[in-house]
């Protein structure tokens, strides 16, 4: 494909749930892939299970049918994207669960996107992919954190975690591109090379120079929220990217929270709006 489009799957038996899986799973840059991937079903069980759960207990059963989430901010454009709360991540099966966001902005135009963390349940595999387009000019606040719990207060700890963050400009050249994996027992063990950390969050800021805050404010921000936090510019004049640690999700929202209104302020010029909880 030369530009995204919106796919449309007819049928949702075994080949179009696989066909429409493996569309969904392409790693091509965002230029190459489908926008959209639209399944049609002739009985209203089967894409009910779909649209709520994610899968086609069916046909392919303990597969996930992935929605990716795109954002677009368009020129002149000001969006502020959250969520409502934290987002559960509970033990999966063979294949990791995996979140993909794209994210386009576009020159004058300004978008922060910051959803709460995402909470990993005993077992969790969870596979993160981000992939942020800007055009030279674009301003923008992004972030990424995870904590992890166990309801049965046993401290077992998730199975897995990677993190994949790429940044690009329109023509597709690679200003950005990260990758990590977070192994659950390390993480949540006494010898953690994180210490006595169980958050973990990021943040990425894309903006000109002159706009983006001093590093050092950042980090007395994150202080005073008891986080503990470290922050330098990304490669190729991207922006700033920072790194989070605090005790628990608690902690780490209120020092993700403490420094987005920062940034929030230097980038767009006002305050954020009250987030209705």
């Amino acid at each position: 494909m030369s530009d995204p489009r919106t796919v449309a799957v007819l049928g949702a038996g075994s080949w179009g749930s696989a066909f429409a899986r493996v569309l969904g799973l392409s790693t091509s840059p965002e230029s190459a892939r489908a926008s959209e991937i639209v399944m049609w079903s002739r009985r209203a069980e089967v894409a009910e299970a779909i649209t709520e759960r994610h899968e086609n207990p069916e046909y392919l059963p303990g597969i996930t049918l992935r929605v990716p989430l795109a954002v677009e901010a368009r020129a002149g454009a000001r969006a502020h994207v959250t969520t409502q709360a934290g987002t559960v991540v509970h033990r999966g099966g063979a294949a990791a669960s995996r979140q993909d966001t794209a994210l386009r902005i576009a020159a004058d135009a300004f978008l922060a996107f910051n959803p709460d963390p995402l909470i990993l349940f005993p077992g969790a595999h969870l596979a993160l992919h981000t992939e942020i387009v800007a055009e030279p000019g674009a301003r923008a606040i992004v972030t990424e954190s995870v904590a992890c719990h166990d309801p049965a207060g046993q401290d077992r700890p998730f199975d897995r975690l990677s993190l994949n963050l790429r940044i690009a400009d329109p023509a597709g050249r690679i200003l950005v591109q990260e990758r990590g994996l977070i192994d659950g027992a390390a993480f949540a063990a006494e010898a953690s090379p994180l210490g006595p950390h169980r958050a973990y969050g990021t943040m990425v800021l894309i903006g000109p120079p002159e706009a983006l805050p001093a590093i050092p404010f950042f980090q007395a921000e994150a202080d005073a929220a008891g986080c503990f936090a470290g922050a330098s510019p990304l490669p190729n004049g991207a922006g700033l990217g920072l790194r989070l640690l605090a005790i628990d999700g608690g902690h780490l929202s209120a020092g993700l929270e403490a420094v987005f209104r920062t940034a929030f302020r230097a980038l767009s010029g006002c305050e954020p709006g009250r987030r209705r909880k």
